[in-house]
């Protein structure tokens, strides 16, 4: 199973999960890290997913497009970006109150992307066809 862990902007805590799966002969592509947003230093992640792990750009709503899309298309740039996936990260639980929005990724979002450069092929890699790949059931081992 793959394993996500929500390690924010904490690169060194990041590294670390990924030196244990190669120590313990699991394959990068088995973690999913989580919340990667928050990392400032967007190379981190890029050398992340070059390693092979999944990044997950978590938190798209209204207030966060603009500050999540420059990593985003640094992660293009890069190369890494069938390495990466999109999340509103969002349920329906009510927050201080109101039920937080999950729309905003498929509705709006989704609209403003379009405007950003990206292809449509490259949506879809984002939020289809790579956390089909990222959470798939199958055997991640480092080296057979």
């Amino acid at each position: 199973m793959t394993i996500t862990v929500h390690t924010g902007a904490n690169v060194a805590a990041a590294q670390a999960r990924l030196e244990i799966l190669q120590q313990t002969n699991v394959a990068p592509s088995a973690w999913i890290g989580g919340h990667a947003h928050q990392v400032d230093n967007v190379q981190q992640l890029i050398d992340a997913a070059q390693q092979g792990a999944w990044i997950s750009l978590n938190d798209w709503k209204p207030k966060n497009f603009a500050t999540l899309l420059p990593k985003l298309q640094a992660l293009k740039d890069a190369n890494v970006l069938h390495r990466v996936r999109l999340s509103h990260d969002g349920n329906l639980f009510p927050f201080r109150g109101q039920p937080r929005s999950i729309n905003f990724l498929f509705g709006q979002g989704r609209d403003q992307f379009a405007t950003t450069g990206f292809t449509a092929d490259e949506w879809d890699l984002l939020t289809r066809v790579n956390p089909t790949h990222a959470c798939a059931v199958r055997v991640r081992r480092l080296r057979e």
